[in-house]
This record gives C-alpha cells, structure tokens and sequence, in this order.
C-alpha cells in the first residue's frame, strides 16, 4: 500500500484500489473503466521475489496503463471478443 501511495504521489496521480492477489506467480495488473473503478491487483509471488524499488517499479508500469488509459481499452477489447 505504501508503495503504490509513494508511486502515486510522485505520478500527481489519483491512487486506484490496490488488491492482493493469493497466487504465486508473479504478476500485476491495473484494470477499470474510469476514475471510480481503477484499481491495481498484485500478486504475493510477485511482492516475495522482488525488493521494494522494483515493486515500485511494477506499480508504475500499472499505473501509467491507467494513465494512458490503455485498461478502458482492454475492457471493451474483451466484451467485444466475448460478444463474438
């Protein structure tokens, strides 16, 4: 959580939802469709093999898919791959 308030500040980003993950595998992944509905899931694989910066690191690769807006698109691609 500390990690991604940092992130966000230095960004001058509001902070998304932040959920962990119980899987092993490492992995992260930012989804939602606006402001109220962004968050950024984390998994404890991914925290147990990586230090702080480099989580800090992953965080910031999330948060500029939010930035940029990138999630919003891969909802729609995957309504509009299911629909077919």
């Amino acid at each position: 959580y500390d990690a991604l308030q940092k992130v966000c500040e230095r960004a001058q980003m509001r902070m998304p939802r932040l959920h962990l993950a119980e899987d092993l595998a490492p992995n992260a992944f930012a989804t939602g469709l606006g402001p109220s509905t962004y968050s950024v899931t984390v998994t404890v694989g991914l925290i147990a093999l990586l230090d702080r910066d480099e989580v800090e690191a992953v965080l910031a690769h999330e948060l500029s898919h939010i930035r940029n807006q990138d999630v919003r698109l891969f909802v729609v691609a995957a309504v509009m791959v299911g629909m077919f």
